[in-house]
């Protein structure tokens, strides 16, 4: 089944092949990474179908391919509504790849939607809650100290990271008001580029929101001491949560907001 290349481009133009990856055509340009649409692989992106396993099929044949950007050529809100897996590591609904950080080759994993989500918040007044670009909606209540996305490193990795390059673009993640999880957990990512993600509780207002009283709720946790010293965030906004961020050491901010957060930012320490 082929499918748009997420800025529209048409497939076929412009240097693009048309590749089989794990049974799925997807469209890859010369010297680029494969594409993979999770529309593909069935997600249906309609704010009530359980999208879970397409994700995570996309996001495994990206690994398997040694790397790729993962998209949706549908823009709304896809429903996550999977179990935590990994229990003794990431814990996530949603599972980055296990690469060795230290006898393996690092890795590429781009989500990416295809414009900027709206980042209009209010303290003036209630205002509509944006969902035509794309969000990944975590459906968790239950319990806590899980996430929607998170990652682990293999038995015997270094310091339990997974050598993975993660770059998120153009996407928002969306938990449950109040929540008792963290949204992305990259604590054990070894490099991560942000830019132009939101991550909300369902809510634009901020004086509307409800108080966040799980204090191990974080929007965004950073890779933990000795990543791989590329951590970047550019235009991230988080609002909702107990923890807006977790910050360790080589991160670097440039259009960094927290909304209606106990608590904007932690530092947790870095030896740089």
């Amino acid at each position: 089944m082929s499918r748009l290349h997420p800025r529209g481009i048409e497939p076929g133009s412009n240097g693009q092949a048309l590749k089989t990856v794990s049974g799925v055509a997807t469209w890859v340009a010369d010297g680029s990474l494969p594409v993979f649409d999770v529309v593909a692989y069935g997600a249906v992106v309609d704010g009530t179908t359980d999208d879970t396993p397409a994700w995570q099929a996309a996001i495994n044949a990206a690994a398997a391919a040694g790397g790729g950007r993962i998209i949706s050529s549908k823009s709304g809100v896809s429903i996550i509504a999977g179990a935590l897996q990994d229990t003794s590591g990431a814990n996530a609904q949603l599972l980055l790849p296990a690469i060795d950080a230290v006898d393996s080759e690092n890795i590429s994993i781009v989500i990416e939607g295809g414009y900027p989500p709206p980042a209009t918040f209010s303290v003036i007044g209630a205002t509509p809650l944006p969902d035509n670009h794309l969000v990944l909606k975590s459906t968790l209540t239950s319990g806590s100290g899980g996430a929607l996305l998170g990652g682990f490193g293999p038995a015997g990795t270094f310091q339990n990271f997974t050598n993975v390059d993660l770059t998120l673009r153009n996407v928002a993640f969306r938990m449950p008001s109040n929540p008792t999880h963290t949204a992305l957990n990259l604590l054990k990512v070894v490099n991560v580029d942000l830019d132009h993600v939101v991550v909300d509780c369902g809510g634009y207002y901020v004086q509307g929101l409800t108080q966040p009283t799980t204090s191990t709720s974080y929007a965004i946790k950073l890779p933990d001491l000795n990543n791989g010293a590329h951590v970047r965030l550019g235009a991230v906004d988080v609002i909702g949560f107990y923890n807006g961020y977790l910050f360790n050491e080589h991160s670097q901010g440039e259009q960094v907001n927290a909304w209606g957060c106990n608590r904007a930012f932690v530092f947790a320490g870095g030896y740089h």
